[in-house]
């Protein structure tokens, strides 16, 4: 049931909450030093940001060629455009689920928008420059494309998934059989094609790589070497994670859902190509390879919990369709405080919507610079001072290039302290070596500059209170230079 009769005021009032989250999370991220996402944010940044200066930068896979793409019309404004643009995928998203559950006929479609608006871990990664709001966005996009019957631009947009995160792979397989199931066509095949072979094609003719989509693929090319950075975790790590992720009343629905859409499919009432057959589907899929891939420490997987961003749409409309059942089981009560107990409960879960991202969220803005951003802080401070001129400063810290003004893609200004780079550092160049990214990704530990003597050690950046990175290693940053 609607508490809110008049589809307009509906629209109205959807429109105005999506314009006041809008306008909140701007004035967030202009309180807010920092950002979600880590070194991720300032790679994905700086690829984006120098990608028209080294238009190779366009077919970086890790960076994500789609993503690159459109984040580079945003990151001429800075790390605010890269917000701007996440902000923009959360209210597309809810939009477009908005849409989609008003056209499933779901009375309540307007809560659906506000659980992806206010939903917690999509609220969380959207002070970033991370890849998973926009995925997101397209994932939302392509259900409400389905919900429509637009199988053909559905279909389009679903190419281009794999170039945007490389679980899009895993949504890719699964809307490919289903297209070709439903339509009994290879005509969506041919649309999704377009997308995904297109932008191999631009890889296969830059590299020389025929299947560069698999072999540029730095998650596939961690499977096959067999490094594992991050090591692996519980079975049940994103499951304990469900209060934070999406809230536990929205999870257990969700679950409830799973159940619901089962009987549904026994009893015939629902039919095997339903969309929200397939927003189940999309869903379990998702999820389940997330979990397994972190239990089995498998594709370089850390763990990270914000790639649930990415389903925050599917698990709105699976909410949703919990709801319309309990309210319509109320509604058959036939007790004289049915109506009230409908409107009570969609109430209810709109109240929920609201406190959940605060209860979690009221400590954490503005976003503090982490630890390792402000020794960096300190580093960048320093090295503006120093003279440097016609000279490489070569590092691993992608926040460096950000506060200290590199174009980290050009080689007379600096290369990657990697242990197969430093034959190539010349006399005079500036060495910044931290304790998290060079001995972990970089393969250089400490004593490769401190024991030898080609080097001159400058100066020593360390945390205000002790901090412990990634596999233990106390965090502190050397700086020297080669003699």
């Amino acid at each position: 049931m609607n508490v809110i009769k008049s589809p307009k005021a509906i629209n109205v009032l959807f429109g105005a909450v999506c314009l006041l989250v809008g306008v909140l999370l701007a004035y967030l991220d202009y309180l807010s030093p920092g950002y979600s996402g880590g070194g991720d944010t300032y790679n994905h940044y700086l690829i984006a940001r120098f990608s028209w200066q080294n238009p190779e930068l366009f077919l970086d896979y890790w960076g994500k060629p789609l993503y690159t793409v459109i984040a580079s019309l945003f990151t001429r404004l800075g790390l605010a455009g890269s917000v701007l643009l996440n902000i923009l995928c959360l209210i597309g998203s809810a939009i477009a689920v908005f849409i989609t559950a008003k056209r499933l006929n779901y009375k309540n479609y307007f809560l659906a928008g506000v659980i992806v608006l206010l939903c917690p871990v999509f609220l969380d990664n959207t002070i970033s420059s991370l890849t998973e709001p926009l995925f997101a966005f397209f994932l939302a996009l392509i259900v409400m494309l389905i919900s429509q019957n637009r199988i053909g631009a559905a279909a389009v947009f679903a190419g281009f998934l794999p170039h945007l995160r490389s679980e899009g792979l895993i949504i890719f397989g699964i809307l490919l059989v289903y297209f070709v199931l439903k339509n009994r066509s290879i005509k969506p095949l041919l649309l999704m094609a377009v997308g995904s072979l297109g932008i191999n094609m631009l890889g296969w003719w830059q590299t020389g790589e025929p299947f560069w989509i698999i072999t540029s693929n730095p998650y596939i090319g961690a499977q096959l070497s067999g490094a594992s950075i991050c090591g692996s975790g519980s079975l049940f790590h994103y499951p304990w994670q469900t209060h934070y992720t999406f809230g536990l009343i929205n999870s257990f629905l969700a679950a409830l859902s799973a159940i619901l859409i089962a009987w549904h499919l026994y009893k015939k009432k629902i039919g095997l190509f339903s969309p929200i057959v397939l927003i189940l589907v999309l869903f379990v899929a998702f999820y389940a390879a997330h979990v397994l891939i972190w239990w089995q420490g498998l594709m370089g997987s850390c763990g990270y919990v914000r790639v649930m961003t990415i389903v925050a749409p599917l698990i709105a409309l699976l909410v949703v369709f919990s709801i319309e059942q309990i309210v319509g089981s109320i509604a058959n009560l036939k007790s004289k405080n049915s109506r009230l107990l409908q409107i009570g409960f969609v109430v209810f879960m709109f109240l929920v919507q609201i406190i959940t991202p605060i209860r979690y969220f009221r400590h954490r803005y503005p976003i503090p610079l982490s630890e390792e951003e402000e020794v960096f802080q300190d580093v960048a401070l320093w090295y503006k001072n120093q003279d440097v001129s016609g000279n490489a400063t070569v590092y691993l810290n992608s926040y460096f290039s950000v506060v200290g003004d590199i174009n980290p893609y050009d080689n007379t200004q600096h290369f990657q302290l990697y242990t197969s780079g430093i034959q190539w550092i010349k006399s005079g160049d500036i060495v910044i070596w931290d304790a998290h990214f060079c001995p972990n990704e970089g393969g250089v530990p400490k004593a490769t500059f401190m024991e030898n003597p080609e080097y001159e050690y400058l100066k020593t950046f360390k945390p205000k209170e002790r901090y412990i990175t990634l596999n233990d290693y106390e965090y502190e940053v050397l700086v020297f230079r080669k003699r």
